[in-house]
């Protein structure tokens, strides 16, 4: 029984430290969000992956009336499921870091 306990405790902790979520915020909201290329939906607009620490994203950002923005969300943040786990497991240290909580990004008008 103890053995299946450490087991499904094990598991649990690779499991969720493997995914790392952020929140995508816009200012004015209702931008569409593109991640590397691929529409993740219009602002605000929460992404999740699985992806190795340290990992950065291209995020480009378009609404009428404004100029596009590019720019980068990065995995940076020290998580505490995936060290726990990288102290059972040696490959879940791959995924100590996470993204921030979320991103807001101000959006420049248009020039008329």
């Amino acid at each position: 029984m103890k053995k299946l306990i450490s087991v499904v405790f094990a598991v649990a902790v690779f499991v969720s430290g493997c995914a790392s979520s952020t929140l995508i915020n816009t200012v004015p909201g209702g931008a569409k969000v593109y991640i590397d290329g691929q529409l993740l939906g219009d602002s605000p607009v929460s992404h999740s992956d699985t992806a190795v620490s340290g990992a950065t994203k291209a995020v480009l950002l378009k609404k009428e009336g404004y100029k596009d923005k590019t720019t980068l969300i990065r995995k940076e943040e020290a998580k505490v499921g995936p060290i726990i786990g990288g102290l059972f497991f040696l490959f879940p240290f791959i995924w100590t870091l996470g993204y921030p909580d979320s991103y807001t990004f101000e959006l420049e008008p248009e020039s008329k």
